[in-house]
């Protein structure tokens, strides 16, 4: 009887940890699908790319042990497939985004969700100006750099919106009390 309870307590353990690396990853893909749908939204190629980053900036910085490193390139493997920028951007920068996560998740807890913010725009800015230049290359001819700013301010701006998200998902979460 102990033996059939640690077989069942190894194979809760395996569906967790399977559940813990296909859950980030179906979730990204989803939602890129869901923002690929051409529902008639100003600026929706832009919001999907930020919707994207953001999601991964915060899956990372709240959720190390669902976000590996693995998972990340997967999630972005399988984005590029919705995604309209060049081949490859969106899995760059999804895997430098966790990788600086990795680095200075001790240093984005202790500093606050404005240094998180602020560092965050530093970070897109550079990904949205590489966008522009990965752009401008494909086609040939200097294309305007008000996409790119644009760009820049619509993930500024929702990301306090999907930071609240987050922290709402967090407090539900934490807030769920075992009845025994």
């Amino acid at each position: 009887m102990i033996f059939q309870n640690e077989k069942e307590l190894e194979s809760a353990g395996a569906v967790k940890l399977i559940a813990r690396f296909i859950f980030p990853i179906l979730f990204l893909t989803v939602l890129a699908l869901l923002l690929s749908v051409p529902f008639r939204i100003l600026g929706r190629p832009e919001l999907q790319i930020a919707i994207l980053l953001e999601t991964v900036w915060f899956y990372t910085l709240y959720a190390p042990a669902w976000m590996g490193a693995g998972n990340i390139f997967i999630a972005g493997l399988c984005c590029e497939f919705f995604v309209s920028t060049p081949p490859g951007f969106i899995v760059f920068w999804m895997v430098v985004e966790g990788e600086l996560i990795r680095i200075l998740r001790r240093r984005l807890y202790e500093s606050g969700v404005l240094f998180s913010w602020f560092l965050f725009s530093i970070l897109f800015a550079v990904a949205a100006l590489s966008l522009w230049g990965l752009c401008t290359l494909q086609d040939f001819s200097y294309l305007s750099l008000y996409p790119v700013l644009f760009l820049w301010l619509l993930s500024i701006g929702i990301y306090p919106l999907i930071y609240l998200f987050w922290q709402g998902i967090l407090f539900s979460f934490g807030r769920q009390k075992k009845y025994s």
